[in-house]
């Protein structure tokens, strides 16, 4: 099969000008969570307040088409429980949750932290948790390949004595794209064809002659 100079030229440039495209990857995502809370007014951050209290969670999910739900009794980002002794009382102050990624990976195969606040309040006899923001974006590099994922963290409602709620949220992969060296090996590559290419075309005029 002739492959022409022009047609090499094109794909070159087809690989080229692909590094900057993005596209959804699927990927693993694990860690574990903790968090605390913190009173209008304190400065202590605690597990606990007033009879709530949080117990950190662990997930390890692989994303279908970019996105993974985290939100099963194997895979969640923690637990709340209600249990006010002598019944609810005003709640009013911050949760802090804390989410230990271990996949996908930062340069280095480090471990990276995302943090997000939600604000505890108190209205028609059950505790509300709403986080603001909800969905936080990262970067990461996994192998060759490098991109970010949206983190989302589900708002929830806790009623008192009736057991642990679970914080569930979700991950999607926004972008990947491949190293820089991946695309430049690959486009030297094509790019040494061109040379093969002109000598048999010069070969084969030459027998026509």
């Amino acid at each position: 099969m002739r492959v022409s100079h022009r047609a090499l030229a094109l794909a070159v440039a087809g690989v080229l000008g692909a590094s900057g495209v993005a596209k959804a990857q699927d990927l693993e995502f694990k860690g574990t969570t903790s968090g605390c809370f913190i009173p209008d007014g304190g400065v202590v951050c605690s597990p606990s307040y007033q009879g709530l209290s949080y117990t950190g969670g662990s997930f390890d999910v692989f994303s279908l088409f970019g996105k993974a739900s985290i939100g099963s009794l194997a895979n969640n980002l923690g637990w709340f429980d209600l249990n006010p002794p002598g019944g609810i009382t005003q709640y009013n102050g911050s949760f802090l949750l804390s989410i230990m990624f271990t996949k996908p990976t930062v340069t280095g195969d480090e471990i990276f932290t995302a943090m997000v606040t939600g604000a505890v309040t108190t209205s028609a006899g059950f505790l509300s948790i709403v986080f603001d923001p909800s969905s936080k974006v990262f970067d990461y590099t996994s192998g060759g390949e490098s991109g970010s994922f949206l983190l989302s963290v589900n708002n929830l409602n806790v009623d008192p004595g009736y057991g642990p709620v679970m914080l569930t949220g979700s991950v999607s992969s926004i972008t990947a794209t491949p190293e820089p060296g991946t695309t430049a090996l690959l486009a030297t590559g094509l790019l040494g064809l061109i040379p093969v290419v002109r000598a048999r075309r010069r070969k084969t005029s030459a027998l026509a002659v």
